[in-house]
């Protein structure tokens, strides 16, 4: 192979090395296109979304794509010869010395080609045969700029009309911290299902009262709400309460510190006396289980089995106070929450909350 029918070779793999870059630089502009488009789409459904993630994300997935397409659509040599022949205007010669050169053709008619194609070759170059090029997206790329730009600025546009009161913003501030502290107190704990549920109550409350922009209205309402919703539990909890205690204060008991224990309502000690005799009777069949008779061992079994169901009542009393505290507890909370926000100034005058001096008396 001689100079100049490498010298043919090169320029078209230099063609071909140009090709990519700009089919690289024109598919990465309509892969940021449309992944522009996707990204608004996504932070409409996900407006907390960090922006720089989101650039590094459509930069970088626009270079990728582009340069994925450009090397799946990469064309031969052959094919890149041809345009050469084409912007040339050599009537394939190019083309076909790529292809004689293939075939290892030699004689005086393939140097006479293989001359006008290096002479080409050297006159046009691979920037005139593959100019740079705005593709149509390209030209486009405002409009999912502006898409962008709406979703991610305008929700705060819009919501600074309505600005928030500072000491409102203060005592919503203070007081979660409060509820945090109530919900820590109780993470490492056995729970029960009510407390359980509770927790969860109170999660979704500090939740919606974490957002931004909450006001003095807001706030007041969750509060109310969760109030009213605690306030008919806490009465089916009490109706529970009543009823199990007067089946335990019903009880009538041959060990009357114990009957009068229940009857007056003292449960924990209760409860203590029982597991007392339940361990003496566990002991008893234990030890001396073989010499009862029948009759014996029946009336002992029954008595074990009568104070087993005193204790689970008893610990299910026992469960209903401590809910009912707790309970107690969450609600006083609340009311103390909903008394400092209802002591609070209130600035707001036909739908606009309106700035206060507030060290002026007269305001």
């Amino acid at each position: 192979m001689n100079e100049r029918t490498q010298a043919i070779l090169d320029a078209v793999r230099s063609l071909r090395a140009r090709w990519l870059r700009v089919r690289w630089v024109e598919y990465g502009l309509q892969s940021l296109f449309y992944l522009m488009l996707l990204s608004a789409l996504v932070l409409l459904i996900f407006p907390d979304l960090g922006k720089g993630a989101l650039a590094v994300t459509l930069l970088g997935g626009a270079a990728v794509l582009g340069a994925l397409v450009a090397l799946v659509k990469r064309p031969n040599e052959a094919a890149m010869a041809k345009d050469y022949d084409d912007v040339a205007g050599l009537k394939d010669r190019i083309s076909s010395t790529i292809e004689l050169v293939e075939q290892k053709a030699t004689g005086p008619m393939f140097e006479a080609l293989v001359e006008d194609a290096s002479m080409a070759t050297q006159r046009v170059t691979p920037q005139a045969v593959y100019p740079y090029r705005v593709p149509r997206e390209g030209r486009w790329l405002a409009v999912p700029l502006l898409l962008i730009a709406a979703v991610l600025f305008l929700p705060g546009i819009l919501d600074a009309s309505e600005p928030v009161e500072p000491k409102v913003a203060e005592t919503i501030e203070a007081r979660i911290d409060q509820l945090e502290e109530i919900l820590s107190k109780e993470k490492n704990k056995e729970l029960s299902q009510r407390k359980k549920d509770l927790l969860e109550e109170l999660e979704k409350l500090k939740a919606e009262l974490s957002k931004d922009k909450v006001d003095k209205k807001d706030a007041m309402a969750e509060i109310a709400k969760m109030l009213e919703q605690l306030e008919k539990q806490q009465e089916q909890e009490l109706q529970k309460k009543i009823d199990l205690k007067k089946m335990l204060a019903g009880l009538k008991e041959e060990n009357k510190d114990l009957e009068e224990m229940l009857q007056n309502g003292d449960h924990q000690d209760a409860l203590n006396k029982i597991k007392e005799k339940i361990d003496e009777l566990e002991k008893k069949l234990k030890e001396k289980g073989k010499q009862l008779t029948p009759e014996e061992l029946e009336k002992l079994e029954e008595l074990l089995r009568k104070y087993k169901e005193i204790e689970a009542q008893l610990l299910k009393m026992l469960q209903i106070n401590a809910d009912l505290d707790f309970t107690g507890e969450v609600m006083d909370f609340l009311k103390f929450f909903e008394g400092d926000l209802a002591d609070l100034e209130d600035l707001e005058f036909g739908g606009i909350l309106k700035p206060c001096d507030c060290d002026d008396p007269g305001t």
